[in-house]
């Protein structure tokens, strides 16, 4: 049987591109909040014509977590220095 492998923070960090989920878990908030985040136009994230799932780019999350949309143990510095949280 296959288990997936869960991603921490870290290994996350080193993608180039993520899916909403993984963008929410970077982010420290809800999945809920992500797409709300989308819809109001807050997080730009694109849809490939081939694909169902929407991306967002590395430094679009970089962006957020300097404008303060991360939670108080997401912020950049920690994100982006692998530090655990």
């Amino acid at each position: 049987m296959n288990e997936t492998k869960k991603l921490t923070i870290e290994d996350l960090w080193n993608r180039p591109i993520f899916n909403l989920d993984q963008a929410a878990e970077l982010l420290g908030c809800s999945r809920g909040t992500i797409y709300r985040m989308r819809d109001e136009g807050i997080l730009k994230a694109t849809r490939p014509a081939t694909m169902r799932a929407y991306l967002v780019e590395k430094s679009e999350i970089q962006r957020l977590l300097k404008e303060g949309y991360g939670t108080a143990d997401r912020t950049e510095r920690n994100v982006i220095r692998g530090e655990r949280i």
